[in-house]
């Protein structure tokens, strides 16, 4: 079976619950193929040889980055901004990096499900029945993701959100942590639904609601 060389883009704690995530999958033979090389970051980190005992390679740009993609190299990116991930992922990959998906041993998929590359599922996250996850998204602890539901591109699920079936949330869009979103409801691209907060209609894009029932306090009206 081929190597998957492994990079993590991101040092902080995110960082660290990815690696935790794919070190356990190695150890259970979920993915004994994979070769974490170590770490580098978008913001320099002064003074580090190592990230959590892996080495640390620094910015990811210049003549390491050209020499890394010599040989197919894979990243995923532990950054939580979803603006930010998502302009490092688009700069990795013009580079010839190809995205990787971890997902956690505890977490419960179906097997229907659609994941694509760079995504993240955290511990004991559950993921309903043709249900779909576009590219770098974050599923983190505790999440449910019901029946026939669509994450687009860089959503960001925090710990202990509810997204019901046949919720679309959009490009970009942030749960926060334990919302919850009731079914067949949309969140728009890029808006954000915060944290305890629950939503039964449409977030438009870029918004930002809060409350129970959730309620639009960005833009003003």
């Amino acid at each position: 079976m081929e190597k998957i060389r492994l990079v993590i883009t991101g040092c902080g704690g995110l960082g660290k619950e990815i690696l935790w995530a794919a070190n356990r999958s190695i150890q259970q033979g979920l993915a004994s193929n994979l070769d974490i090389l170590g770490f580098c970051s978008p913001v320099p980190e002064a003074d580090r040889d190592t990230i959590y005992g892996l080495p640390f390679f620094g910015v990811p740009e210049g003549d390491w980055l050209d020499r890394l993609a010599i040989r197919p190299t894979h990243f995923i990116c532990a950054i939580g901004d979803n603006k930010e991930r998502k302009a490092l992922a688009e700069q990795l990959e013009a580079s010839g990096l190809k995205a990787c998906s971890i997902i956690d041993p505890t977490a419960l998929v179906a097997p229907d499900v659609t994941i694509q590359g760079g995504t993240y599922i955290a511990a004991y996250a559950a993921i309903s029945v043709a249900a779909a996850l576009g590219r770098h998204v974050i599923v983190n602890f505790h999440t449910s993701v019901g029946h026939d539901v669509v994450l687009a591109d860089y959503a960001h699920l925090c710990p202990g959100a509810r997204i019901s079936g046949r919720v679309r949330v959009g490009e970009g869009a942030f749960i926060g942590s334990n919302g919850v979103v009731n079914p067949r409801t949309v969140i728009g691209p890029w808006a954000t639904l915060g944290s305890a907060s629950m939503t039964n209609r449409e977030i438009p894009a870029n918004a930002t609601a809060v409350g129970v029932p959730a309620r639009v306090i960005w833009p003003l009206a």
